[in-house]
């Protein structure tokens, strides 16, 4: 065989071929990457805590705290547990204030007795602990039971009866009123 004949069949990839191909997925990589970082901080967004209003009452009357429904009809609020701020979804089919594992380490809760609890989500392990103070707004009540959740997603605490049963709830179109008796 002739070696120009051997030169006729291997080709060569055309000039910048390659660098076409390391463009075009880097191009895909970043519409994924800033896809996911829209995505995320949208649902940062919907997550997020509604400030408590402060509503003025009438003479006699305690300090209340409005809050605004989320369009899913769930209720946020930004409380306080010993003084670390926390995102509370109230919750009250939950019997005691809930908190995920992680937020219960970062402000120092102490893990007492294991127990079982009923979930939305089937049989969960839980730990009992004490809060020493829980404030919404003016709203505060000191040496609540609560239960660590390991299982808890750990956006945010649920904020149960152990709390609010010392309130009245009114519940309107799309807010809810937490307001002393």
């Amino acid at each position: 065989m002739n070696n120009e004949s051997d030169h006729e069949f291997d080709q060569e990839d055309p000039p910048g071929s390659s660098m076409a191909v390391w463009m075009t997925i880097g191009f895909w990589a970043l519409m994924l990457g800033f896809g996911y970082l829209g995505a995320q901080h949208y649902l940062k967004q919907q997550r997020a805590a509604d400030p408590p209003r402060i509503l003025a009452t009438e003479a006699g009357a305690g300090p209340a705290v409005i809050l605004n429904g989320t369009r899913r009809g769930h209720y946020r609020v930004r409380g306080f547990i010993n003084g670390h701020p926390v995102d509370f979804l109230v919750d009250t089919g939950a019997t005691e204030v809930s908190i995920p594992a992680g937020l219960a380490r970062e402000i120092g809760l102490v893990r007492g007795a294991p127990g079982m609890a009923h979930t939305a989500n089937g049989l969960a392990t839980i730990y009992d602990t004490q809060i020493g103070s829980l404030s919404i707004g003016p709203l505060q009540r000191t040496n609540v039971p609560a239960h660590i959740s390991p299982g808890l997603g750990e956006g945010e605490a649920l904020l149960g009866m152990s709390f609010l049963r010392h309130y009245n709830l009114v519940q309107r179109e799309n807010q809810l009123q937490i307001q002393t008796p």
